[in-house]
């Protein structure tokens, strides 16, 4: 309890005993330990004579180089010594962390770098946390050859979080001075509001606080609690079904049972949760988790990125569908859908699990592996698995790389994934001694933990990795492997997706069909324009005529080759996109020629119109004027332009465009309610042209199919319009 700051606590104990596994529920761990808290910088500030860890060998180069930014005004105000080593600290926490895999985001670790990050970076006027990086790598990349190795990873996933966060400042802190603005009078910032700076914004509640401070502003803290926590509640709320039945603890209290390894088993049902509460009964429709007696091991356990596997609990008169197999509390845990009748504890059923669906995952498990393998060697040994997601349909692959693929990468990592799968290599799974494990060059996934035993999986030379997922047993199993995305998912983080076997015959299906629909329509628009698709498309059809006819033999012989994919993939379908591109173009050109041709001859059409001889009737001057090459757009824009130019004027505007006749009957602004409709006279012209059309008393139009009875409108048109107007 001192405060005199002579001393200085280097040494602290920790008793870890138990494990807190529910409420006022502690069990003793197997192995207790005791944590000093005694790590490297303590130690380090000792054996230097050094006052804080800030005044050794760790900390003062990042603090000068700090410094020396100082000095190019990097910040808005002058900062002190706590703000510098706030930064140091931060950022080599930060640098490290980013080196394992983690990444800036907002949820669980990676809200933690996020953090880091923001707080060292307040105060600055443009990012500078990436330009203090080398210095840390430079002190610390001796002992840790990784930070050496992802320095390009870390400065980029470093300065893309400056920006952001650069950014968020640039649109939040205008809103609080908004804020601040409009409760001048009161100097305090409501709950509501500081919620929304929050939550919306984005802006750092620490940030807010201290320019709050600083302009003498409170905050309503207490408001701004009651808000956020319901915001995390109606998000838990939103939660899948897992979520809503699935509490941990409570399998604690379930009965230990026998153990099973095959894959269709009679047991009878051990222990039922429903809504998080232990229950002896469900119904039809009721989500619940299951435990049965005996416990198949045959079930794969979600973990790892590879889902759980499915099945039925079944007897005479119910039927459950197990929708997932989870692990808790060392139980093997069923998460079920009751689709017919009910269970009761104690009641006996036949388990089956779904044997094909886990094949399928197997294909794709073993695909990550190897797909994991043909990226290091594409982009280089600085790849390193951030995340993976595996299921029956595909699989995601996510990994640390700063760039987009290019088109030639991505073949190329195909390409290598095929050979081994086309080599028919076997997969080995072994179970062997940690340490030995990683001596053998054996590939960890950073965030796993691992316990003495692992199980490690072998696909000959080219992939050595720590995994207790389902696999194949050799690579030909896989049959074909595909790539079908490759996208950014955070800073310096990329995702591929994929699929195996028959998945990608169906894509290729898929594909085939889109390609004939879009060219089909293309073609339909076409034929407006006077383009002719045909040309275009005639190669390509013959080429994917023959294509389709090999492939459908080959997959009728179970001899699909990945150089028949290459060809539909890298040939055919790049020139369908050629070709739809080419067409489109010719689309454009053709649209930007007319509207050219349109705006060049506007004058033009404007003096044809007032140069025409009129016919006069009831003291009104008719102009029937024929324009040429005009589509309905322009002859409405000329109808316009025509009616405001001259009094006691009434026109008939007539042309032809894309193979069908278009008319306007429209007057002067001063002719309004003299009892002119030309609506109905519209009516009386367009059967001339085969059509029909309507409109207001003072502009009509109409559209008809027979482009050569325009000559007949001019010839008709003064005996009818004089006869209306003279009514």
């Amino acid at each position: 309890d001192c405060t005199c700051k002579r001393f200085v606590e280097i040494w602290n104990l920790v008793f870890t005993q138990f494990n807190r596994v529910g409420e006022n529920d502690l069990k003793p761990l197997p192995n207790k330990n005791i944590d000093t808290g005694m790590g490297l910088e303590r130690i380090t500030a000792v054996m230097q004579s050094a006052r804080t860890n800030f005044d050794t060998d760790l900390f003062i180069p990042i603090i000068k180089k700090i410094k020396e930014l100082e000095l190019t005004g990097l910040f808005s105000e002058g900062i002190d010594e706590k703000k510098r080593k706030v930064i140091a600290d931060h950022l080599r926490a930060a640098v490290f962390a980013i080196a394992e895999g983690l990444l800036p985001s907002n949820e669980d670790r990676g809200y933690v770098i996020r953090k880091l990050i923001r707080r060292a970076y307040i105060g600055a006027l443009e990012p500078f946390l990436f330009k203090i990086v080398p210095v840390i790598i430079e002190l610390m990349g001796n002992v840790y050859p990784e930070l050496i190795e992802r320095y390009e990873n870390i400065v980029f996933v470093i300065k893309e979080e400056e920006e952001r966060f650069e950014e968020t400042l640039s649109v939040g802190l205008p809103r609080l001075k908004d804020i601040m603005d409009n409760n001048i009078e009161h100097k305090k910032i409501q709950g509501k509001d500081l919620f929304k700076l929050v939550d919306t914004y984005g802006l750092p509640l620490e940030v807010i606080e201290q320019i709050s401070k600083k302009q003498g502003y409170s905050i309503d803290i207490e408001g701004f609690d009651i808000l956020m926590k319901q915001a995390k509640e109606l998000s838990r709320k939103g939660s899948n079904i897992e979520n809503n039945i699935f509490v941990e603890s409570i399998f604690s209290k379930a009965p230990d049972t026998q153990l099973s390894d095959k894959d269709t088993e009679n047991i009878h049902i051990a222990f039922i949760v429903k809504d998080g509460k232990i229950v002896d009964k469900a119904n039809k429709e009721d989500q619940v988790a299951i435990i049965t007696s005996p416990q198949c091991t045959s079930f794969y356990k979600e973990s790892g990125g590879q889902t759980g596997d499915t099945g039925t609990i079944k007897d005479e008169n119910t039927c459950v569908e197990i929708k997932n197999t989870v692990l808790s509390e060392n139980k093997i845990v069923h998460i079920c859908v009751i689709k017919n009748g009910e269970i009761k504890t104690g009641q006996k059923m036949i388990i089956e699990r779904d044997c094909q669906r886990n094949k399928k995952i197997a294909c794709n498990h073993t695909a990550t592996h190897l797909l994991q393998s043909a990226l290091r060697q594409v982009l280089g040994e600085r790849v390193k698995q951030s995340g993976s997601a595996v299921d029956e349909n595909r699989l995601r692959f996510d990994f640390t790389y700063t760039k987009k693929m290019t088109q030639e990468q991505l073949q190329q990592v195909e390409e290598i994934v095929n050979r081994n799968i086309k080599a028919s290599v076997c997969v080995e799974k072994k179970v062997m001694d940690k340490e030995k494990a990683r001596e053998e060059g054996a590939i960890a996934l950073f965030g796993e933990k691992y316990g003495d035993k692992v199980r490690v999986v072998t696909i000959g030379d080219c992939s050595k990795e720590f995994c207790g997922g389902s696999h194949v047993d050799n690579t030909k199993d896989i049959g074909l492997f595909k790539i079908i995305n490759e996208s950014s998912i955070a800073s310096g983080i990329r995702r591929i997706e994929a699929i195996t076997g028959n998945e990608v015959i169906e894509d290729v299906r898929r594909n085939y069909d889109r390609m004939l629909g879009d060219l089909a329509k293309l073609q339909e628009q076409s034929k407006e324009m006077s383009l002719d698709v045909a040309r275009f498309k005639a190669d390509l059809f013959s080429e994917l005529e023959g294509f389709v006819n090999i492939l459908e033999k080959s997959i009728k012989e179970g001899t699909v080759s990945f150089v028949q994919l290459e060809e539909f993939y890298y040939a055919i379908y790049p020139k369908y996109e050629k070709i739809k591109a080419d067409i489109l173009k010719e689309q454009k050109k053709s649209e930007k020629q007319n509207k050219k041709t349109s705006h060049e001859d506007f004058d033009e059409y404007i003096a044809d119109v007032l140069l025409a001889s009129p016919f006069c009737t009831n003291d009104i001057d008719v102009f029937c004027k024929k324009l040429d090459k005009c589509n309905m757009n322009v002859l409405r824009s000329i109808a316009d332009e025509v009616r405001g130019k001259h009094p006691k004027r009434l026109y008939v505007l007539l042309s032809e465009s894309e193979g069908k006749a278009n008319m306007i009957v429209t007057y002067s602004y001063d002719l309004k309610g003299k009892n002119i409709n030309a609506s109905e006279i519209v009516k009386k012209l367009c059967d001339y042209i085969d059509g029909s059309g309507g409109g207001r008393p003072d502009f009509a139009q109409a559209g008809g199919k027979d482009p050569k009875g325009i000559d007949k409108v001019i010839a008709n048109a003064k005996d009818i319009i004089s006869e209306m107007l003279n009514k």
